[in-house]
């Protein structure tokens, strides 16, 4: 007997390619945002090239674009994707993550091309992003699977490893704010306090009780990581306002500030409408005009907590919040890294192209403190 395979069975043709295309987007994105210039249109091809060329971040960040446009714009009304661990085949929720990351991508085009970042994002927003806490993309882990527990369970739970704790820049910021989320991004310790680590220090420290291990919210053996969030959309949408990229100007950047922190303390489970009234009244916290930009990646920070190369590349675009090497940080550059080298095998086994990309793509050494190509002082 002969048993011809549904061709449908795993959801629509271009349903699956639109999907592999936006999580292949969403790879080589933060593979650019980290290293820069990369191979990518020669990239992935097996043994059909072993040594690819390298692409610009510029030339790799408007394919990007394209692809990111075209994958949703491919979507149909067939079935979604099956095995569909991310979003459970819901194509409405890919074409949102598309276009979210289309928003993140356009802001980091803010000093380097802010015509080109404006289109973008201003069209993404239209083609549809995250609109609420319920849209918020989340990669479940699965409490039942040792295979797939949360990497932050494993640690501490399973391999009883206790080298990681809460840094003591987050909670010296977070905690003259009476910040209620700061007893849920670290471990409250019997003194009732949350005690944050020196990062990068050259000494060996005992951390339990001593100094707090990342909140019980983040480590449970199926406690899932936030990929893309509505508080990320608004806090993007802020910036965008106050850029002048979407109507509203610095009134609506402040409503969308506002209402950034908000959708941010009821994902983490802790707002109350009167300490929230306290909270964004501080002056460390009200929203200025004057220096939106910084009032609004500060929070931003703070919302990103554990999601550190959004966060990291946050920073290198707009220098916030203000922070200092770590204390025992040995470089004669004396500054924070803005990439990642290349690895030592790259000028091994593919040297003619990473001589050229280093010579030519680059625009200086292939160390840490090379600045990317939207990462402008």
């Amino acid at each position: 007997m002969t048993v011809e395979a549904d061709p449908g069975a795993n959801g629509s043709h271009n349903n699956q390619i639109a999907v592999a295309r936006i999580v292949k987007a969403f790879t080589y994105l933060h593979m650019t945002d980290r290293w820069g210039p990369i191979p990518y249109t020669q990239a992935l091809k097996g043994s059909e090239n072993y040594t690819p060329a390298y692409d610009s971040q510029e030339s790799i960040y408007l394919d990007l674009f394209k692809e990111l446009k075209e994958a949703v714009a491919q979507v149909d009304n067939g079935a979604g994707p099956g095995g569909d661990i991310l979003l459970g085949g819901d194509m409405d929720a890919w074409k949102r993550f598309a276009n979210t990351q289309r928003m993140v991508m356009a802001l980091r085009l803010s000093k380097v091309n802010p015509s080109l970042g404006a289109t973008e994002f201003a069209d993404a927003v239209a083609a549809g992003v995250i609109t609420s806490n319920d849209e918020n993309i989340l990669y479940n882990f699965l409490a039942g699977d040792p295979n797939n527990f949360n990497p932050w369970y494993n640690n501490y739970s399973i391999s009883l490893r206790n080298d990681f704790a809460i840094s003591n820049t987050m909670v010296d910021y977070m905690k003259p704010l009476n910040d209620p989320r700061l007893p849920v991004y670290g471990e409250v310790l019997p003194s009732g306090e949350v005690v944050g680590l020196e990062y990068g220090s050259d000494d060996a420290k005992n951390i339990p009780n001593a100094y707090s291990r990342i909140g019980d919210f983040f480590r449970g053996a199926g406690s899932p990581a936030l990929v893309f969030s509505y508080s990320q959309v608004l806090f993007s949408m802020a910036e965008a306002a106050h850029l002048g990229w979407i109507p509203g100007g610095d009134v609506a950047a402040a409503d969308y500030y506002t209402e950034a922190i908000q959708a941010s303390w009821e994902y983490y489970g802790v707002y109350d409408a009167a300490a929230f009234a306290t909270y964004i009244a501080q002056p460390e916290v009200a929203f200025v005009a004057g220096n939106a930009v910084e009032k609004i990646q500060n929070q931003k920070w703070i919302h990103l907590y554990l999601n550190g190369y959004e966060s990291w590349a946050e920073w290198r675009r707009t220098g916030y919040p203000e922070l200092s090497p770590a204390a025992d940080y040995q470089s004669s550059e004396e500054a924070i890294p803005r990439r990642q080298a290349y690895g030592t095998n790259e000028g091994l086994v593919n040297k003619a192209n990473y001589d050229a990309a280093v010579a030519t793509l680059l625009g200086g050494a292939d160390n840490l403190y090379t600045r990317l190509w939207w990462d402008k002082p």
